[in-house]
């Protein structure tokens, strides 16, 4: 019987929270959003490198990566066939595009653009 009881409290809670969100004013529900929507357009406002470092990354993470991984794959004493080097070189690169255009976009991230402003 106790485990009866325990379970109905969160039954509880959850309707009265309902219940009062329902009672809530639509003014009060517009100030929300508008609070919201005011601190997502200051953040987004700010212009930064982002885009730019993640564009040169991928390439760079692509390049590097993709050869070293035919370098790997292409190796003495390796079975060497047309598709096992193209297929690593293939990993390789996808590995180094994403990883290199994650860092590239924290990387731009950091310097904020400068205005024109003449």
């Amino acid at each position: 019987m106790p485990l009866v009881r325990v379970s109905l409290v969160p039954a509880l809670l959850l309707s009265c929270t309902t219940a009062l969100r329902a009672q809530a004013s639509d003014s009060s529900r517009i100030g929300a959003l508008e609070r919201f929507r005011t601190a997502s357009e200051s953040t987004a406002t700010t212009q930064t490198w982002s885009a730019t470092g993640a564009w040169v990354g991928g390439l760079a993470g692509a390049v590097t990566f993709g050869a070293a991984f035919y370098k790997f794959t292409h190796r003495d004493g390796a079975v060497n066939t047309t598709a096992g080097n193209a297929g690593g070189t293939m990993v390789g690169a996808a590995f180094g595009a994403a990883g290199g255009a994650l860092l590239g976009a924290f990387i731009g991230s950091l310097f904020p653009k400068q205005s024109r402003h003449n």
